[in-house]
């Protein structure tokens, strides 16, 4: 069963649904229109296996083992010499002494849960499925309840919206409530505690969770409750701000250099960018009433194309009642 389509067309958790009710085996990739990302998701039996997001290439194992902090390149070479011994990834694993199985299919069963999760929120893009046998040498598959996905994500997408209302962004920088005088009568659980002391209005939500070692939606969560009691704020106040797949791409490009950015200073750089771009002397970035703008942001090659033609063949049927033409 080859299955093709658009997120808008075939929702993500219907399309999940029907490959767990078939008992597909294979590979399900998604485009992430907005943000310029891809994730694969594979199935075994209708069981979700594994998941990754990439930026513009996929990503293969060995890399993301290494991205994860699983394996390093020593490991790995030992990894690839030693697998022809064992059925699957994780037996080589754990027989060249990188961790248990048990710890070793918990931290994958988590990591792809985070992965799901967030690809569940994405709005607009394209799927495919195809189906393959999936070789246990060269993936690291670790089961999972398909069902059981598809209702925390449906339930997180919910608390979602009202998390964003405190904490916009996953680099959004916190400080301590200045002139709280009721700090020795708080009641914090332990988690709350630990992501409390890492308060210091320089870490982003993003390398607070690298540090707590949650999935993002936990630490947001957690974070969101310290905002509602008033013991912590935004460093730098971002209610107003657009979050958008540009911005967010932009700062993640800004920590990869080294140069992170709050998200206020990310948007005001960009619309500084396209105004200069727009008022230059030299090829200005412009458009007149000539120009017809297409707003690609929630639509697919697809969609794009057809919108497109249909543009172009109204153009012509203007043109040709045109005395003269």
């Amino acid at each position: 069963m080859a299955i093709q389509s658009s997120i808008q067309e075939l929702g993500l958790f219907d399309l999940f649904q029907l490959l767990h009710m078939n008992g597909k085996t294979g590979r399900l990739i998604i485009t992430d229109t907005g943000g310029n990302r891809e994730a694969q998701v594979l199935f075994q039996s209708g069981s979700v296996c594994m998941a990754s997001v990439h930026d513009r290439s996929p990503k293969t194992v060995d890399m993301l083992l290494e991205e994860w902090g699983v394996v390093d390149q020593t490991s790995m070479q030992v990894v690839a010499r030693t697998i022809g011994n064992h059925k699957s990834l994780l037996d080589c694993l754990v027989a060249a002494g990188i961790s248990s199985k048990t710890h070793l299919e918990s931290f994958f069963a988590a990591r792809i849960r985070e992965c799901v999760y967030g690809v569940f929120k994405w709005e607009s893009g394209d799927c495919r499925f195809l189906e393959e046998e999936l070789d246990t040498r060269r993936e690291v598959l670790a089961l999972l309840n398909t069902e059981n996905l598809i209702m925390e994500g449906a339930r997180r997408i919910d608390e979602w919206s009202n998390i964003m209302n405190k904490v916009p962004s996953r680099h959004s920088v916190f400080q301590i409530c200045l002139g709280n005088e009721q700090d020795q009568q708080l009641n914090l659980k332990p988690k709350e505690w630990e992501i409390l002391s890492l308060i210091d209005d320089n870490r982003s939500v993003h390398e607070i969770n690298n540090v707590v070692g949650e999935d993002l939606f936990t630490t947001s969560k957690l974070i969101y409750g310290l905002v509602v009691m008033g013991v912590i704020e935004l460093a730098v106040d971002e209610t107003n701000a657009e979050i958008t797949a540009n911005n967010e791409e932009r700062i993640d490009e800004l920590v990869r250099k080294g140069t992170p950015q709050d998200l206020v200073s990310v948007q005001a750089e960009m619309e500084a960018r396209d105004r200069a771009d727009s008022t230059r002397a030299d090829s200005p970035l412009a458009c007149d009433e000539t120009y017809q703008i297409v707003d690609t942001s929630d639509l697919g090659p697809e969609e794009v194309a057809e919108q497109l033609r249909g543009w172009i063949v109204a153009r012509q049927a203007v043109d040709l009642q045109r005395p003269g033409v």
